[in-house]
């Protein structure tokens, strides 16, 4: 997966924010995934528009995290998003 990759969330989800964390229903399958409160900010930026790099750009500034460690787990939660068919890349 490319850092410069820009994702977008499928349009088949109804998605709801409780208490800084969202719960995705799936309308096709009526899956539910559940995303903490990190899962949550960086699902609010998966907009078409940011890159990877510019949602790991915001991880780091919003974030203490180092940020090797920050693109792992960035592009691992993505790929989870992508494997679970909610995501997709433009």
């Amino acid at each position: 997966m490319d850092i410069n990759s820009v994702f977008i969330v499928k349009d088949d989800f109804c998605v709801r924010e409780i208490a800084r964390e969202t719960v995705l229903l799936s309308e096709t399958t009526d899956h539910i995934h559940n995303l903490d409160e990190m899962g949550t900010f960086i699902f609010r930026l998966i907009d078409g528009k940011n890159s990877l790099d510019d949602i790991l750009t915001v991880l780091c500034n919003d974030y203490a995290v180092d940020y090797e460690i920050a693109k792992a787990d960035l592009l691992s939660f993505i790929q989870e998003l992508q494997d679970k068919d909610i995501v997709e890349e433009i």
